[in-house]
């Protein structure tokens, strides 16, 4: 698992912006396909094994998983468009309050006023 973790980290910081257009969408769509795959398992295979396909709990669990994959795929779709860079704040957010000026820092990467959280969470990505 190194040599994953140690390959992805080599290629990230070479180059960032292909990495993350590569890597997201790759990412994206193994969760999609084994979220698929152990839903439609469970579903075809081991639910009706355990109460009948004619059963009331069958039906219920049928509900329960379209239900549950609903939620699964549409907050991953709100996360996928969801803008988390500083370029997605409003104006009056891009400036720290007077209280809170001590916790911003400017980024090397972007030379932007980025709240430290920003800047530890995911140096790579904001820009």
């Amino acid at each position: 698992m190194c040599f994953v973790v140690d390959s992805c980290k080599f290629y990230a910081d070479r180059s960032p912006r292909l990495f993350v257009a590569i890597a997201h969408p790759f990412a994206i769509a193994i969760v999609i396909g084994c979220t698929m795959f152990l839903v439609l398992t469970e579903m075809l295979f081991v639910v009706p094994t355990m109460f009948g396909a004619e059963s009331l709990a069958y039906k219920i669990y049928w509900m329960l998983a379209v239900y549950i994959s609903y939620n699964i795929f549409a907050n991953l779709l709100a996360v996928y468009c969801t803008d988390t860079s500083v370029d997605g704040l409003t104006q009056e957010q891009r400036s720290p309050k007077p209280e809170e000026a001590r916790l911003w820092h400017r980024c090397d990467l972007c030379k932007m006023l980025v709240p430290i959280l920003a800047l530890q969470t995911v140096p790579m990505l904001h820009s």
